[in-house]
């Protein structure tokens, strides 16, 4: 079974990961 701290810090940084690309894909449109 995976640790629920890997866990926690997998998704924390698969969700900050993917809103860092929106926001430079924003960026970029502008």
């Amino acid at each position: 079974m995976i640790n629920i701290n890997t866990w926690l810090l997998l998704m924390a940084t698969l969700s900050y990961g993917y809103f860092y690309e929106t926001l430079l894909m924003d960026n970029l449109c502008l």
